[in-house]
């Protein structure tokens, strides 16, 4: 079996579910989720419960099995005469970056993921299994259901606005930049003469904030105004729009990447860490996707 570490917002258990799937159906073994983060990480909850996945968790006994070094009593006592052999084998299998590192497709059976794995290229083989799961678990209703009705006609266009801990909390803000009103003046410029008649739907964890911020010479609807949502919801609605403009969240990367069109465009910031250079997360941005 492969069992992946589950923890953060929505957006990244979706990556660490992506990866492990595709690491699991390569092998033909099961995949179980190891969600024990979550008992004390009370800063968000388990949500891929939402969506039409696979769900298998694993128990204490099979993640403290995976956990476990396997060699770390012969790594501790050759690594003394050969310093190689520090690095042999293990089953936790650690995320080393934000670039792709295609070694970790070659991953064998009984390893344990920890990391986020933000790259499509960590489960492009599983795409159309991923998009049939990634779907939420109970229908849109009422007022949601029929905003995304409309969002599927003309030229409509998902914004993100992610505010939330990127600004409010320092130990957070030290890593994560909100992006600001030029970065989204720049995308409307963008779109105006590509598209015939856009109107842009805004997703924002701070409604009231983006509704006095943003300067949009287009039709625009406050989503929040108009029906409240989960998360899974939420994400499903920008999934629904026929262009997208993204944050630096996984949580609007995922509403683009699961708008299977190709006609769409998605613009999202060059930007995506405070303390990185854009070479260094290049490998979040899928091909076609415009950086701004």
């Amino acid at each position: 079996m492969i069992i992946v570490q589950i923890v953060g917002g929505l957006g990244n258990q979706m990556f660490q579910y992506a990866f492990g799937r595709r690491l699991a159906d390569g092998l033909g073994v099961p995949l179980k989720l190891d969600i024990t983060p979550f008992r004390t990480y009370d800063k968000r909850r388990y949500e891929l419960g939402g969506l039409r996945i696979e769900q298998d968790f694993a128990s204490d006994q099979e993640i403290a099995w995976a956990r476990r070094d396997r060699f770390a009593r012969v790594r501790s006592r050759a690594g003394r005469v050969f310093p190689s052999l520090a690095s042999g084998p293990r089953r936790m299998v650690r995320e080393r970056g934000f670039a792709f590192d295609p070694s970790r497709l070659g991953l064998l059976d009984g390893v344990y993921l920890e990391g986020y794995w933000q790259s499509e290229r960590y489960f492009d083989a599983v795409t159309d299994r991923l998009r049939a799961e990634f779907v939420p678990r109970t229908p849109l209703r009422g007022r949601a259901a029929e905003l995304a009705e409309r969002m599927q006609h003309g030229d409509s266009v998902s914004l993100h606005v992610r505010r939330g801990d990127y600004v409010s909390e320092p130990s957070v803000s030290v890593i994560h930049l909100a992006c600001d009103e030029a970065y989204y003046a720049r995308c409307v410029q963008y779109l105006a003469p590509r598209l015939s008649a856009p109107r842009f739907y805004v997703f924002s964890d701070e409604p009231a904030s983006a509704r006095d911020n943003l300067r949009i010479p287009f039709p625009t609807t406050i989503v929040a105004d108009h029906c409240r949502a989960t998360d899974v919801d939420e994400m499903w609605l920008m999934s629904q729009c026929r262009h997208h403009v993204i944050a630096n969240s996984s949580f609007s990367w995922w509403g683009a990447w699961l708008d299977s069109r190709p006609s769409k465009v998605v613009l999202m910031p060059r930007r995506w860490f405070r303390d990185r250079e854009p070479a260094d997360t290049a490998d979040i941005r899928p091909p076609g996707w415009v950086a701004l």
